[in-house]
């Protein structure tokens, strides 16, 4: 499977000493995913994928890391815990990003919980972590990052869906912590 994802944010901040808000680009991937094992319990994957730092985080907070190119190698796995009459399904990702310029690589993770009570609604539980390597060269971005995110999904069909959700920082290191509100469209061809 070859893919892509395109991520737009607006960032305000507002604070004791200022006002501000700045949009752009917050992710910009290409990646190529390939499946081992697929059954009606079990699925696993690794995907390689590469892309470039945007003007901001993808928390929507301005980006430490604007130059250079990102390239990261992860594994999947996915699992269907319960079938009926919900359906319950676990995912846990993590993987190496390379990052070729003057930001630190980063070690990923990513779990995730779903609940599917219909084929049109989806409630998804994530938990995502970015950890630094803190082999930055000057000037280059060096942070960590532990978040959750609550969403719904609601799927119009197979090919198109929805999602509204929020993330919560958790843990920060060289970030602020924040929250952010996001409203996603998801397309499959």
């Amino acid at each position: 499977m070859v893919g892509g994802k395109v991520v737009y944010g607006t960032s305000w901040l507002s604070n004791s000493y200022e006002n501000s808000s700045r949009s752009g680009f917050s992710e910009l991937e290409a990646f190529a995913q390939y499946q081992f094992l697929r059954n009606d319990r079990h699925a696993i994957s690794a995907r390689l994928s590469a892309g470039r730092p945007a003007l901001l985080h993808p928390d929507a907070q301005n980006s430490s890391s604007q130059d250079g190119a990102d390239i990261e190698l992860a594994a999947l796995y996915g699992s269907n815990v319960v079938r009926h009459p919900i359906k319950v399904f676990t995912a846990i990702e993590t993987g190496y990003r390379k990052r070729i310029g003057s930001s630190a690589d980063i070690i990923k993770s990513q779990a995730t919980v779903g609940f599917e009570p219909s084929s049109h609604w989806i409630f998804l539980v994530e938990g995502f972590s970015t950890i630094s390597l803190r082999n930055e060269n000057l000037g280059g971005a060096d942070y960590d990052l532990i978040k959750i995110q609550p969403s719904l999904v609601f799927r119009f069909n197979r090919r198109w869906a929805i999602q509204a959700g929020a993330s919560q920082d958790i843990s920060t290191r060289n970030l602020a912590p924040g929250r952010s509100y996001f409203i996603s469209l998801w397309s499959a061809f």
